[in-house]
């Protein structure tokens, strides 16, 4: 593991280190699920993707998680997203208990895909991985690109956890169809956080 910024400066004010754990370059890999282990001693995790092409067109983003017992966690999952569109604009607000977390709008035209000029990016923040006293959460900022409405640049913000305590040590970047094609994926840890608001 490598340390990117000893100095790392937490979005709350405090600081902490930012080490690289895992860094993957997709380039014509077409593998199906992008999934990393979580190594314990961390205070949280951040998973930084960049521009995410598919095989296939109109596709959604989800993530799922697995703890020591459980190859992935299909259930106690709630997650809700804010969604803009700056074309279609507008706003809503979703609230789900599903088997996975959605980090692009589930069921809506704008989907990411194949096309050159679409392509999926997010920042992906994972609270509370290891610790088996409180809840896990995750939040996430994202911005995806519908290629065949040019001018159509889509936001989203994502919060979601699990309703029971579970040691979550790994995560996993599954389409809702098709398989990666193009990418990069970044996982980080952040150690030592301390200060902040």
């Amino acid at each position: 593991m490598k340390i990117e910024n000893p100095d790392f400066r937490l979005p709350e004010g405090g600081t902490g280190k930012r080490v690289l754990i895992c860094e993957i370059n997709i380039a014509e890999l077409s593998v199906a699920a992008m999934e990393f282990n979580l190594p314990n001693g961390f205070d949280f995790f951040e998973v930084l993707i960049r521009d995410i092409r598919l095989t296939d067109d109109d596709v959604t983003m989800n993530m799922q998680v697995g703890d020591s017992t459980n190859e992935l966690i299909s259930d106690n999952i709630y997650n809700w997203m804010m969604y803009r569109s700056s074309l279609a604009g507008g706003e809503f607000t979703s609230a789900v208990d599903d088997n996975r977390f959605a980090l692009a709008p589930t069921g809506l035209a704008l989907g990411i895909g194949n096309d050159l000029n679409e392509g999926f990016n997010s920042e992906v923040i994972i609270h509370n991985a290891w610790n088996d006293r409180v809840f896990f959460h995750m939040s996430a900022k994202s911005v995806f690109m519908d290629a065949s409405v040019s001018t159509d640049i889509s936001h989203s913000l994502i919060g979601g956890g699990l309703s029971v305590v579970r040691q979550i040590d790994r995560i996993s970047f599954i389409p809702s169809s098709g398989n990666f094609l193009s990418g990069i994926f970044k996982v980080y840890g952040i150690t030592g956080a301390t200060g902040g608001a």
